[in-house]
């Protein structure tokens, strides 16, 4: 499996940041379930085009960069998601290494990140909550895995009265309860549907919500918001109380917690795709394979001069080894 990690918004002189920023990352999702497990079944590659200046777009704050992804706060009119609409640049950058996956970093500290499941999945490098909301956000993107929470704003529509059956592994309508998706997992004995404080946790959580809309609607320090969601994740909010498992593990990247959280759904999706990625080789001739292979690595490389000098393109070898 080829995950190509690809910065936006580092300039030439940022490129051993941003490989510090790739290396600590990738190390965090390979220490979660079950992307641990099956550490060498990946190959991940980074890639760097160096930006006039550092930073992507925030339109809501009148700050506007033209970074060579194209990656930008406040898609859809959501001021935490960050996507890039600017598919040809990301498609131009990225073939430059070879990728069936795509996170994009950003050399930004303010909370935000987004996934679209088969498309890519970005995460802001420096914030506090990145080491969760990248394992979160891949999991959108190369799994298929809903959304798990209901309380905040979102950039798509919910709520629909029919409620029809999701598609994603990790979410239901629970029209029959016998049909759980996850029912393998579940404890004997446990009720279906299972009872919860449903009310006191949606009275906890729009007070949190309210004070989220104000800190950024004045512009308030990061800081801020980082305490807040802190205050959140000790009280046990949904997302931050599966950020503080992520974050837990003992301080071995960058002086902060990280802990693996089983992505259960995900286990069985990346032995799907695995499986369907080796049925294709098997029936290609030997030698037809060994130049899929071959093309895989080397068909969609440029001249690196391509991309402007400062331009980083590191390997990571099989295993998740980062090399020269």
């Amino acid at each position: 499996m080829d995950f190509l990690i690809l910065g936006d918004g580092y300039t030439a002189a940022e490129r051993g940041k941003f490989e510090k920023d790739a290396r600590r990352l990738v190390e965090i999702l390979f220490s979660v379930s079950p992307f641990k497990e099956r550490r060498s079944d990946f190959n991940v590659w980074g890639l760097c085009p160096p930006a006039e200046e550092s930073g992507i777009s925030r339109p809501r704050r009148g700050s506007h960069r033209r970074s060579r992804v194209g990656a930008t706060y406040d898609a859809f009119g959501s001021e935490r998601y960050v996507l890039t609409f600017e598919n040809r640049s990301l498609r131009d950058v990225a073939a430059f290494a070879p990728y069936e996956f795509i996170e994009i970093l950003t050399n930004t500290r303010t909370y935000g990140g987004g996934g679209i499941f088969n498309l890519y999945s970005t995460v802001a490098a420096d914030s506090l909550w990145s080491p969760y909301v990248f394992v979160h956000e891949f999991g959108h993107h190369f799994a298929g895995l809903a959304d798990e929470y209901y309380t905040s704003d979102v950039a798509y529509e919910a709520g629909r009265p029919e409620r029809v059956e999701p598609w994603e592994p990790n979410a239901t309508a629970l029209h029959d309860p016998t049909s759980l998706k996850w029912k393998d997992l579940v404890s004997p004995g446990t009720p279906i549907p299972t009872p919860w404080n449903k009310e006191a946790y949606e009275t906890h959580a729009r007070t949190i919500q309210e004070k989220r809309r104000k800190i950024r609607a004045e512009n308030r320090p990061e800081e801020e918001m980082d305490a807040l969601f802190t205050r959140a994740e000790e009280a046990g909010d949904d997302g931050c109380s599966r950020g503080r498992e992520i974050r837990r593990q003992g301080r071995r990247v960058r002086g902060r917690d990280v802990r693996g959280e089983g992505l259960l759904p995900a286990a069985d999706r990346l032995r799907d795709v695995l499986a369907r990625r080796r049925a294709v080789l098997r029936r290609l001739p030997a030698g037809d394979r060994a130049r899929s292979s071959i093309s895989t690595r080397a068909g969609r490389r440029r001249n690196p001069g391509e991309l402007q000098a400062g331009a980083a393109t590191c390997r990571v070898s099989r295993g998740a080894t980062w090399g020269a």
